[in-house]
């Protein structure tokens, strides 16, 4: 990375007073007309977007912070459509700016911008997601005891007010095999504004459930999930993969954060790929 060019904290201005902090990365191609947007997980943060960041910086990169996550200046919220209204308002926002413009996502954000690639196919050019988060009566049908104890933790937290330390100190190993992430755990948060988020997630998870088993998209998606990862259900991903209405595929050794797992590099070749072919 030269000097002159540097990963930039930005804010992103919208109508009505909305603002929306992000990392940007410049390509050094002259006017850049593609745009890669990132949206991170429940407990992740822009600046662990390195390994994706690093393939595709021949176009222009917007990570964005995430509504109810430290340093994104917008409360939390359980409502679904407020957090794919917030995808749309970044997405028309740079439109005028790019000719193509290209959804990657983790957990969370692998959620809401699969959701919005069915409410809002005409404006983005394809889709990449990872790791969504299916909803608890799904992942609880494999490895029930595991799964269920760590719903319990979580349920208590949020009945008892308690932090997300403890949970997040017994759970995270179970997220990663990544010694960086482990070391730069900050699952530490606010317990009401983490609940808050769950339950848009849950509630979100059952409505792409319901869309990637039962409608084409109108734009491509296209989707991974780790074999070990313990917030995703493999019989789903299989029942999906039978109906076959997106590009869904298992990396088989690979946890939940996959920026971080074996097997994200074939992620990322397919990423630059695709949009280098379209």
């Amino acid at each position: 990375m030269s000097k002159n060019q540097e990963v930039q904290k930005i804010k992103i201005n919208i109508d009505n007073n909305i603002e929306y902090h992000a990392l940007y990365w410049q390509s050094d191609q002259f006017q850049s007309k593609i745009a890669v947007i990132y949206y991170h997980g429940l407990n992740g943060k822009t600046k662990i977007v390195k390994p994706l960041l690093n393939g595709l910086k021949q176009y222009d990169f917007y990570a964005i912070e995430q509504r109810g996550h430290r340093g994104s200046g917008l409360k939390t919220s359980t409502n679904v459509k407020k957090h794919i209204k917030d995808i749309d308002n970044i997405v028309s926002y740079l439109k005028n700016k790019y000719d193509k413009i290209y959804l990657c996502g983790e957990s969370m954000g692998a959620l809401y911008i699969s959701l919005y690639g069915y409410y809002f196919a005409d404006k983005v050019s394809a889709i990449f997601a990872w790791s969504i988060p299916f909803y608890p009566k799904d992942i609880m049908k494999e490895k029930k005891i595991t799964k269920l104890k760590i719903f319990i933790r979580v349920f208590l937290c949020f009945i008892f007010k308690w932090n997300y330390y403890y949970s997040a100190k017994v759970d995270y190993p179970k997220l990663t095999s990544s010694k960086f992430l482990l070391k730069l755990n900050e699952m530490n948060i606010n317990t009401k504004s983490s609940c808050a988020e769950e339950i848009a997630i849950w509630k979100g998870s059952l409505k792409i459930k319901r869309l990637f088993t039962h409608y084409q998209p109108c734009i491509p998606i296209f989707y991974w999930q780790g074999g070990l990862d313990i917030m995703s259900s493999n019989k789903l991903l299989q029942k999906i993969q039978k109906k076959n209405y997106i590009n869904s595929s298992l990396i088989p050794n690979a946890m939940h954060i996959l920026m971080y797992e074996p097997g994200f590099d074939m992620i990322v070749q397919f990423i630059q790929k695709y949009i280098n072919s379209h």
